[in-house]
């Protein structure tokens, strides 16, 4: 843990670097963003990105330029019948769209060591090992070591031998488990080196077993608006704890689903991930249930902090290797345990459940539907029971709650496994699958905590999950959901930022983006966001958001991308963390925002209060990718030219959250209400987390104060038609909520 005491923040700059102009503070309102990173994968709709990953470890291969890796020992793979394996790809993913799973992989076993089989060389103070891994065509691999056993202060990493900026890891000693396995998310590539670095001395082992080519992107068949319906989890704030709780699940390197992080009856942070028997068995066809769990991969957080389209959240929040806790296929039911638990950066929420069966609507769901970032289905109706529609699956009669038709959403393939919550956001069910589409028309159908608790005394699996949830006490039914506590031994990780939110549905923030001209950039050395810290704060890590061009570049940039932190009252260099830059220029449909989650080796602990200055190097950004910026909301932006940092004017901040633990931290206000629109159909007004119980009346007016509609508003939110509105034009929309009133003007196109 890097600690900054007194002594360090009083004494002198010794690089030449000074602050000019007066002091500025950080903006006394702090916009406390939902987290929303998570993984590296596949191309379009969802990028993955690591495990455990160790920012402060650069590979051998990449550190004086990409080095050529003709001459390294190779595994060519891909020698299958690439038509047949796409035809069954293809056939699983369109029986997914019953049960909304998504295959994407081809499997190969392979069974190298890569100690004895790897090119070995040393560098310095290390070992290294290098393997390289082929499979032409592939649009993505990723790998499953088994015997895996890395060394402290040892190093996995894998890079495309093309692009030095397409890189998973690099993982460190964190990563050993008592499976001896690590699974990883996929590399957008089809060629790769796998580089092992150990301290001289010490003794790494791994297997690399499997290679899974990836077939298919998890965008194919994916088109923008699709579903709309579904709105972020940030349209909804009174989803935003329970959103953290929810994972997407990559089984066996092939195929995806979702889950939930839930608590136990014990409340000790036990990693049990909530999902579907079939998002673990592939739709049946796979029933060892053992080894698949000890090769999946969980992704947290893939969230976006903004309401609404234009932002690429972070894909840096991973974890692998499970333990099957219990399965129970006549209800859908799986329980497993994650080998590790989430780091605290991850700002994980531990989910909590019912099966009383006594279940109070609206329910909920948060979901991944085609991989897009969290999405929040709602319905106002009653469940029911009923059986799932598909005879020839293994599932019991009259057990799944029935989703007749969504009040506001629609799930997707990948949503498998995904929960479903009562009204005080407990975990009722999983999805199984269903055939609703954005319109709102079709049915789901989702398992039942209390149908597999009636089934302890017959069922194996069932009374595994039950003894797993309740913590091995009787009579516990039902248990609230708990926060991730932090190391300060009780405040959780928050996510800190200068940048204000406004009440259309994030459209004002993207438009109130990129104020700072881009000529500035082309002037800066380096350019930093500004924070004010109190003594006893913890900051894990940082998002970091780009503003990208169309035609951004992976290119090859002057300088590694850097984050360096400054004390800003002597100019003191604290520490400095490299950035990835995969990220930034992936290919995207449409997002022009890229978010990146930079986590710290160990983090930053204050003694005293302290300002900091959190740098980025210009010469690190790749071509036609800027910081992104907002002018009004706060002076906390400085650019560095020549040797010191000045205050940018107009008064601007730069989009660099912190991810801060701090026992007296603020929880700024959100904004009152938040207003979207749900595909063609809806205008969705959607009030903050404190008026979510609250009853009041929307009234809409001409602006000439002629009235037009009257709404009543219970449970967080309203739906407005747009065929009540549409066509009119400005409209007067007059809120009473509780003890709060406000107006709005809104504009309603055809």
């Amino acid at each position: 843990m890097i600690k900054i005491s007194e002594k360090q923040r009083v004494r002198s700059a010794k690089f030449g670097f000074g602050l000019k102009g007066t002091s500025v503070r950080s903006a006394k309102r702090r916009s406390l963003l939902p987290v929303v990173a998570l993984y590296l994968f596949l191309s379009g709709a969802l990028n993955l990105g690591a495990q455990i990953t160790s920012p402060d470890m650069k590979p051998v291969g990449l550190r004086e330029g990409l080095r050529s890796a003709i001459t390294l020992p190779k595994a060519d793979m891909g020698h299958f019948d690439r038509d047949s394996a796409l035809a069954v790809i293809e056939q699983f993913n369109r029986s997914s769209e019953v049960l909304r799973g998504y295959a994407f992989a081809q499997k190969e076993i392979k069974r190298a060591d890569l100690i004895k089989e790897g090119s070995h060389f040393t560098e310095g103070a290390f070992d290294v090992w290098q393997y390289r891994v082929t499979s032409k065509g592939a649009k993505s691999l990723n790998f499953f070591f088994s015997d895996f056993f890395l060394p402290e202060g040892a190093f996995l990493s894998i890079y495309s031998t093309s692009d030095p900026a397409v890189l998973i890891g690099p993982f460190g000693a964190d990563n050993n488990n008592s499976l001896r396995s690590l699974s990883t998310v996929p590399i957008e590539t089809d060629d790769v080196v796998i580089e092992v670095a150990s301290p001289r001395g010490t003794q790494p082992r791994m297997t690399l077993e499997e290679v899974n080519t990836g077939l298919l992107n998890l965008s194919d068949g994916y088109r923008s608006g699709d579903y709309d319906c579904s709105p972020d989890v940030a349209c909804m704030p009174f989803v935003s704890d329970v959103s953290r709780s929810l994972v997407v699940i990559i089984t066996d390197g092939t195929t995806i689903g979702s889950g939930a992080l839930v608590n136990n009856a014990s409340e000790d942070g036990t990693p049990y991930i909530l999902t579907a028997s079939h998002v673990m068995n592939w739709n049946f066809r796979h029933m060892d249930y053992d080894r698949r769990a000890s090769k999946t991969v969980a992704v947290f957080n893939y969230r976006s902090p903004i309401c609404g389209d234009g932002l690429r959240p972070s894909v840096r929040q991973a974890l692998s290797g499970a333990r099957m806790t219990g399965v129970d296929e006549t209800t859908d039911i799986a329980l497993i345990k994650m080998e590790v638990a989430p780091p605290v950066s991850y700002q994980t929420y531990y989910a909590g459940w019912n099966a009383t069966g006594q279940n109070a609507g609206p329910f909920l769901n948060v979901h991944h539907p085609k991989g897009q970032p969290a999405k929040c289905n709602q319905f106002d109706g009653e469940l029911s029971y009923a059986s799932f529609p598909d005879t020839s699956l293994p599932f019991g009669s009259g057990l799944f709650y029935k989703v007749w038709q969504w009040t506001i959403g629609t799930t997707a393939p990948v949503s498998s496994g995904s929960p479903l919550l009562d009204k005080e956001k407990r975990i009722i069910g999983a999805l199984t699958g269903g055939s609703s589409v954005c319109g709102p028309v079709g049915t789901d159908y989702f398992s039942s905590l209390a149908k597999l608790w009636s089934r302890i005394g017959t069922s194996p699996g069932a009374r595994q999950i039950a003894e797993a949830l309740t913590a091995g006490k009787s009579g516990i039914v039902t248990l609230g959901g708990r926060e991730s506590l932090g190391t300060l031994g009780g405040p959780r990780v928050t996510r800190v930022g200068h940048i204000a939110f406004s009440n259309d549905g994030g459209k004002n923030i993207l438009s109130r983006l990129r104020q700072a001209p881009r000529e500035l950039f082309a002037s800066a050395s380096e350019v930093a966001e500004r924070y004010d810290l109190p003594a006893g704060a913890a900051i894990h890590g940082a998002f970091v958001v780009f503003d990208v061009a169309p035609s951004a570049s992976r290119g090859t940039v002057a300088a590694p991308l850097t984050l360096t932190l400054y004390n800003a009252a002597t100019g003191a260099k604290i520490s400095s963390v490299p950035v990835p830059t995969d990220q930034i220029t992936a290919p995207a449909k449409e997002e022009s925002l890229r978010e990146i989650f930079v986590p710290f080796p160990s983090p930053l602990a204050l003694t005293s209060a302290t300002p900091v200055l959190f740098a980025l190097n210009v010469s690190g950004f790749p071509s036609g990718a800027v910081l992104a910026s907002q002018t009004g909301a706060a002076a906390t932006a400085f650019v560095r030219q020549g040797t010191d940092f000045q205050p940018l004017t107009p008064a601007t901040a730069f989009w660099v959250d912190l991810m801060a633990e701090d026992k007296n931290l603020e929880n700024a206000p959100r904004p009152f209400v938040q207003i979207g629109a749900l595909g063609q159909g809806y205008i969705l007004l959607s009030f903050a987390p404190e008026y979510a119980d609250k009853e009041g009346k929307v009234r809409i007016f001409s602006v000439l104060g002629q009235p037009v509609a009257d709404f009543t508003v219970k449970g967080g939110h309203l739906l407005v038609p747009k065929s009540a509105v549409s066509g009119l034009g400005v409209l007067i929309f007059r809120i009473t909520l509780g003890d709060r009133s406000e107006t709005l003007k809104l504009l309603v196109q055809k």
